[in-house]
């Protein structure tokens, strides 16, 4: 039976239930991410940098594959998938890309053609990669549903897609093909196999622990296995920096990346952290703050690089990133903002 318009929301959220240990998680991810996005170095020469990248995004994705029902994917039709996340995320993602578009082009609007604009979108900027590779993971795990595929059977196919992934895609062996060379030179296609894995793990995790607390307690001794590993493959991480860097994605990076969102799954899942209830609403809004923070990073290289001193930068930076919290919490309280353009749609 496909589920309808009508209850898609209660099936896909589990009715009122709300996590609010993983707001406070995204909360402190989004300013993982804005650190990541406003440092003034390259990923192979800031071990900052590096590290943060090395986990903030991961977790962030395995968090979005855990909320993620089995129940509604396996039923829902096309139309109502695609309806349910059209307004939660594709569209918030296009407006953020024409404000992006006319912000980085606003010199050069004489020499755009439609084919500029298009390109835009299908090479995403910067960190606007993310909402479609999401996206993209979803239809994924929404045809393996249909072929009726277990969350186990997903989960292997997701390691050997990433291990295909990595080996043929990532380590640039698609060159000695022209066709393949051609795409994927010109578009953003590789975060989204090298990424691959974390959704379905998150997606994984959602199946077992979500809503089955004797299922999560049975499994609780294995998290103390990742416990362990996490500090190892962390220090083992920054050894790897300073001496190789490069590639990136490495059986280490996989390994530490998948014991975080196991274990951050199992600690936060059903713990509310009253007390800091400033970073849970930035979790709660984390989608604007993502998308338009780097809006600020644009802006003050535009008017302070070079001009000021490197610390000095910084200053104004961070100090103009806080201002996106007044103004994403006056802006939230428009309706239309809140609905259309932060992809809050009330449930």
């Amino acid at each position: 039976m496909l589920l309808s318009e009508e209850n898609v929301d209660d099936q896909i959220t589990g009715g009122k239930r709300h996590f609010h240990g993983i707001d406070l998680l995204k909360g402190l991810l989004i300013i993982g991410v804005i650190l990541i996005n406003s440092i003034r170095a390259g990923q192979y020469d800031s071990i900052y940098r590096y590290m943060l990248a090395s986990m903030t995004i991961p977790l962030f994705i395995g968090i979005s594959g855990f909320l993620v029902k089995e129940k509604f994917l396996k039923h829902a039709s096309f139309s109502v998938v695609f309806k349910k996340y059209f307004f939660r995320m594709i569209l918030p993602w296009i407006i953020a890309s024409i404000v992006y578009f006319f912000i980085l082009n606003y010199n050069v609007y004489e020499t755009l053609d439609i084919k500029d604009i298009i390109f835009f979108f299908i090479s995403p900027y910067n960190h606007l990669w993310f909402i479609p590779a999401l996206f993209g993971w979803i239809l994924v795990l929404w045809i393996l549903l249909k072929f009726k595929m277990t969350p186990k059977d997903i989960l292997v196919f997701s390691i050997l897609f990433t291990i295909f992934w990595v080996l043929v895609i990532e380590s640039n062996l698609y060159t000695e093909v022209s066709l393949l060379d051609s795409v994927f030179s010109k578009f953003r296609f590789k975060a989204f196999g090298n990424e691959f894995l974390f959704f379905f793990v998150g997606f994984w995790l959602g199946c077992h622990i979500r809503d089955d607390d004797r299922l999560r307690s049975n499994h609780f001794d294995l998290v103390w296995i990742f416990i362990i590993l996490i500090p190892a493959l962390f220090l083992f991480r920054i050894f790897y920096f300073y001496n190789f860097a490069q590639p990136f994605y490495t059986i280490d990076y996989y390994m530490f990346n998948v014991s975080t969102i196991v274990c951050a799954m199992f600690i936060v899942k059903d713990r509310h952290f009253n007390r800091v209830k400033i970073l849970k609403w930035v979790g709660k809004q984390s989608l604007p703050f993502y998308l338009y923070h780097v809006v600020i990073v644009i802006i003050t290289v535009e008017q302070y690089n070079n001009r000021v001193h490197v610390n000095v930068w910084y200053l104004i930076t961070y100090s103009m990133m806080l201002l996106l919290i007044p103004i994403i919490f006056f802006l939230s309280r428009i309706g239309f903002v809140d609905r259309y353009i932060f992809g809050n749609v009330k449930r």
